[in-house]
């Protein structure tokens, strides 16, 4: 495989947008420019093509048939194990599964998780209250130094930095006496999706604290024409449960080789 030239990555996005059942929010955002990253694809067809984040995250797409692309793939997985490097599989079909399952058999574990579909067009049920103490805030850098969970290591880790976050991303923290205990931020957004990721913390638990992050997250991603996504492990039933209560719903299963 050899790696796709940018002015290409529109023809890959809108075969993407057209063809796949399941796309990853990180590899959006890398064909829009959003996050750094590199695609490879076997040939000018652009049939089989493979993203990849610098921080280890792939997504495979297109034709399992190609043993030059398959082998290629393989190889590279192995190199990264190797030598200690993250490499993150995310499939597009069953289909994946079963070749990568067949060629890696116990050298990789294959792990479920679900990606929820936002059904509602409104945000009139939502009304942004903190309860009582609490103040609802967007993210900034003030926040991101004091965040236990989503510090200037994470955003480095998934934005490329903080700054990259504060430019192309957004957030929002719930304070406490001035100190952030919830939060629910784009670990990714393309140019027309965001993806949560939450984090309340334990002392604060069972007081509506995520709900309200989440709705305010929903609000602004609806305000700003954005397609909220909501994914998360198949067994993390807090998780599915908490997306639910703000709307997502109909879940697809996808899975992701580690």
């Amino acid at each position: 495989m050899e790696a796709v030239k940018p002015e290409k990555y529109h023809i890959i996005k809108n075969r993407l947008q057209r063809d796949a059942s399941f796309v990853p929010v990180f590899a959006y955002a890398v064909l829009d420019g959003s996050i750094d990253g590199t695609v490879y694809s076997e040939s000018e067809d652009l049939e089989t093509v493979l993203v990849k984040t610098t921080n280890g995250l792939y997504f495979i797409y297109g034709d399992v048939a190609n043993d030059k692309s398959n082998q290629w793939l393989i190889h590279q997985f192995r190199k990264s194990k190797t030598a200690g490097k993250r490499f993150t599989l995310f499939t597009a079909s069953e289909l994946w599964d079963a070749l990568l399952n067949d060629y890696l058999d116990e050298e990789a574990k294959q792990l479920k998780r679900y990606s929820f579909e936002y059904l509602m067009e409104s945000t009139s049920p939502f009304s942004l209250e903190p309860p009582r103490g609490y103040e609802l805030k967007p993210i900034n850098s003030t926040h991101i130094e004091q965040s236990a969970e989503f510090d200037e290591s994470y955003y480095r880790k998934y934005w490329g930095s903080e700054t990259d976050f504060l430019m192309k991303g957004f957030g929002f923290c719930m304070l406490h006496n001035g100190e952030v205990v919830s939060e629910g931020t784009s670990i990714f957004c393309s140019r027309d999706v965001a993806e949560i990721d939450i984090a309340t913390n334990d002392r604060h638990r069972g007081k509506g604290l995520a709900t309200v992050v989440s709705e305010a997250f929903i609000h602004h991603c609806l305000e700003q024409g954005l397609v909220p996504r909501w994914d998360c492990d198949v067994s993390n039933s807090a998780s599915i449960k908490l997306a639910e209560k703000v709307g997502f719903a109909h879940p697809s299963t996808y899975s992701v080789f580690i």
